[in-house]
């Protein structure tokens, strides 16, 4: 009987042990990057928001897809995911005339808040840009932001054939 429970008790250590492994190498593929957007808080317990963003960047890609500069998002989804397990999602056309909140470039110069196409907002100010004028439309908090580019496409379709 203590041979047959100390087997039992080394499987569930090698499945654990492997589950952490598998979990962290896969966490360890995705590129993050800081926003400098949250304030700590959340949307609510049980509550998410995500917005998903497919951009046309090249970056990265040597010229494959043309040589453009920056990006624009040619799709922003935001995604409320709710504590009843519910998901409600909307779609934001990249030429809707919106309202740009002001922003800081990276250089330092300070820009006011603009009327311009949705598509303007991460071309002039990058991912924060962006979630800060989905936030002004919303009245949402942004708690996760997801991000596509051209490469990445392209290795997701390769990969489905």
């Amino acid at each position: 009987m203590l041979a047959f429970l100390s087997l039992v008790s080394c499987c569930v250590l090698l499945v654990t042990v492997g589950g952490w492994a598998a979990y962290s190498f896969i966490n360890g593929k995705v590129n993050r990057i800081d926003l400098g957007l949250s304030d700590g808080g959340s949307s609510g317990v049980g509550v998410a928001n995500y917005l998903l963003v497919g951009t046309d960047s090249r970056a990265g890609t040597g010229g494959e897809y043309g040589d453009v500069e920056g990006q624009r998002s040619d799709t922003t989804i935001l995604a409320h995911l709710d504590k009843d397990g519910t998901t409600t999602m909307i779609s934001f056309p990249r030429d809707m005339y919106v309202t740009i909140p002001e922003y800081t470039d990276t250089n330092g110069k300070r820009h006011a808040s603009t009327k311009d196409k949705f598509n303007a907002a991460i071309s002039s100010g990058g991912p924060p840009l962006l979630v800060r004028t989905i936030e002004s439309l919303t009245g949402m908090q942004v708690d996760h932001y997801i991000s596509m580019d051209l490469q990445g496409f392209k290795k997701i379709t390769d990969a489905i054939g």
